[in-house]
């Protein structure tokens, strides 16, 4: 493309780093939808994984993470994103590579929705997500987001729309950085954990999320607070996970809807359980 005419140094051509971005930036631009990550996560904060080509026991590449703080461009950031969600790109890509290729449409809108300069294209941005089923995880990073910054209520209006915001919240996903010891998050993977999630280790977005859902639930309005169990139990019986689990992270919220809401709780296998005293009991029938 004619955007890198004068775009690369001698500098960048002799620094190997320098070279490996270089021949990265190529690339996302040659097929934006398919190779932005590395070159968007050095436009949005200068750092990323490389290697100059130490291997180690295991025949493996050893990475280290770099840092390039003069490549930082949020305009090209931006101008990166809407390549990428071009649908000529989009098309090229996928004639190109087929099956091999997934479409980064979502992944990038949640970006664009943070970092564009448009008003309207973030907002045209943060509802596509939360409100398209094909969200998902995405959705629930936004979800925080929006939550973190007040800004819940403008795009989650309706009672319902709250709950699936504060339920994704209090299922929110561990990061890399939380999972692994000693990992230490470059590019898009740092952006996520210091903007998209403030900073906030997992564990307490969870509590927050659930204080949340506890708040619903004792409002002293009998319609929210039904509205509320009857979202929960529906949410976990579609997960067809081990009650017993969410009970206990829930415990508090399912002994509310328990003995002031009447509700009832079956397990995995169909036996009827009552909660009572932090115990979890069982009947057969």
């Amino acid at each position: 493309m004619g955007f890198f005419g004068n775009l690369f140094s001698r500098q960048d051509a002799a620094d190997p780093l320098h070279k490996y971005f270089a021949q990265q930036e190529k690339l996302a631009w040659k097929w934006p939808c398919k190779e932005y990550e590395v070159t968007l996560g050095v436009y949005i904060n200068g750092t990323l994984n490389y290697t100059d080509g130490t291997m180690d026991s295991y025949g493996g590449y050893i990475y280290t993470a770099e840092k390039l703080p003069d490549k930082i461009d949020r305009q090209k950031a931006i101008e990166l994103c809407r390549a990428a969600m071009d649908p000529v790109n989009v098309r090229a890509t996928k004639n190109k590579f087929g099956q091999q290729w997934d479409d980064p449409h979502f992944a990038v809108a949640i970006i664009l929705a943070v970092i564009s300069t448009d008003e309207s294209e973030r907002d045209q941005c943060i509802r596509e997500i939360i409100q398209n089923s094909h969200g998902g995880l995405l959705a629930s990073r936004l979800s925080y987001y929006l939550y973190y910054h007040g800004l819940l209520d403008k795009y989650c209006p309706s009672l319902r729309e709250k709950l699936q915001a504060y339920y994704r919240i209090s299922q929110s996903p561990a990061l890399l950085s939380e999972e692994r010891e000693g990992f230490n998050p470059v590019g898009l993977d740092l952006w996520k954990r210091d903007t998209l999630y403030c900073g906030v280790d997992c564990k307490t977005r969870r509590i927050q999320g659930r204080e949340e859902l506890k708040k619903l639930l004792l409002s002293g309005d009998r319609q929210i607070s039904t509205a509320t169990a009857n979202f929960l139990q529906n949410q976990w019986k579609s997960e067809r996970g081990d009650l017993s689990s969410k009970i206990a992270e829930y415990y508090e919220v399912c002994q509310y809807m328990q003995d002031e809401l009447d509700c009832k709780f079956v397990d995995r296998d169909g036996y009827e359980v009552v909660l009572e005293n932090g115990q979890v009991h069982k009947i057969h029938r």
